[in-house]
């Protein structure tokens, strides 16, 4: 007999009273609580804590990699490898899509593989690129392509997409199997405004869809981001520390979503009046507008965007939504206490719809076994530390 809502509610609250006196270890829901942890994507230094826990996924945050970047890329492959020797191997990611939001552009040998790579030196040659940091934005290839689109399109994206196998390359070598880009929010001003292509969502849908062909082609899941569309979000609403709310969804906004064949879409905190009045990552209603055939991943559930997830109990609604569950605790000093405390509150919900979301992740890993194996010992890294 399923447990009720009010029931479930309460014996929650009653094991938050009595948690500080219990391990964690001392679950008596071990089970569940496995299951749990294979749908949650975690920052690397907690998944190397708790070494004979399963998740569902390892992510790398930019104060992880500049404390990294000391050490070198080897260091990086290793610890990739020591994941993906795991019995389950999650799904490893970064946030890699050019400009600043580059996790890899702290390490100096990150750089020189770059430059030295014929497809990516050429291409941003060749066009004139301007490049703000080690790679360019999205912004930047998109003003390029602009200016060449009316007669020089299929050269430009032949291109683009030689320049995108190489990058994969070399995150694949280095042990990632999923990337979290390309940004195909559509929009022309505000805080967005450098991690997109364009405000024109035929030449963002052109040229994520190159970049998303290549990446997948050389054995990297894509995620596209941020659904359905954060837009013209004003310079002074960082949903990393705000709530943001929309008055209605935009079909132009939309459509990228729809159009590209990603791996992944990732589901943004916005608050959509037209649809709900909750966060898009925590509303039942958000079902209805998925795109098919995707593996859904909620942005991080630590920004302040999705306070009431925790303040309202959304836990169920963020299961029914969303395949895997992003937590990097980047606002936490005590990270392990936050996570224990999602893993706990997640523990009261449906066991059968964990369960069916771990039976989709699994049928994912069966189809592309070659993306969860280890990365080969490779002459890529030629650079000294």
């Amino acid at each position: 007999m399923t447990i009720s809502k009010t029931i479930r509610r309460f014996l929650y609250w009653l094991f938050l009273l009595v948690s500080p006196y219990l391990s964690y270890a001392g679950n008596t829901n071990k089970t569940l609580d496995e299951n749990i942890t294979r749908l949650l994507v975690v920052p690397y230094h907690f998944a190397l804590e708790h070494r004979n826990t399963r998740f569902g996924g390892i992510i790398y945050t930019g104060r992880d990699m500049r404390n990294l970047s000391q050490y070198g890329l080897d260091t990086i492959v290793s610890l990739n490898n020591s994941f993906l020797n795991q019995e389950d191997p999650p799904f490893i990611m970064i946030d890699e899509e050019g400009g600043v939001v580059s996790r890899l552009r702290y390490f100096k040998e990150f750089q020189e593989l770059c430059y030295q790579d014929e497809s990516i030196t050429d291409f941003l040659r060749e066009y004139d690129i301007h490049v703000s940091y080690v790679l360019p934005s999205e912004r930047e290839i998109g003003m390029a392509y602009e200016k060449v689109r009316d007669d020089q399109s299929d050269v430009f994206l032949r291109k683009f997409y030689e320049y995108n196998r190489s990058l994969a390359r070399i995150l694949r070598q280095l042990g990632f199997n999923t990337v979290l880009a390309p940004v195909v929010d559509v929009c022309d001003s505000g805080y967005m405004t450098d991690r997109t292509y364009s405000s024109d969502p035929k030449i963002v849908i052109e040229l994520a869809g190159v970049m998303i062909q290549a990446f997948e082609e050389e054995g990297i899941f894509t995620c596209v981001k941020h659904f359905p569309g954060l837009g013209n979000l004003p310079n002074s609403q960082d949903p990393h520390y705000k709530r943001i709310f929309f008055y209605q969804t935009d079909e132009d906004q939309l459509l990228p979503f729809y159009v590209l064949p990603s791996s992944m879409i990732m589901v943004s905190h916005g608050i959509y009046l037209d649809i709900d009045t909750l966060p898009l990552s925590v509303s039942p209603r958000t079902v209805d507008y998925l795109p098919d055939y995707r593996i859904v991943i909620s942005d991080d559930i630590s920004m302040s965007s999705v306070e009431p997830l925790w303040k309202d109990e959304l836990f169920d609604n963020l299961i029914d939504v969303n395949d895997l569950i992003i937590i990097t605790c980047f606002k936490s000093k005590h990270p392990s206490k936050q996570i224990y405390d999602l893993i706990t509150r997640i523990s009261y919900t449906d066991t059968s719809t964990v369960n069916k979301k771990l039976h989709e992740l699994m049928k994912v890993k069966q189809r592309y076994p070659e993306r969860f194996r280890p990365s080969r010992r490779i002459n890529l890294l030629r650079g000294s530390h």
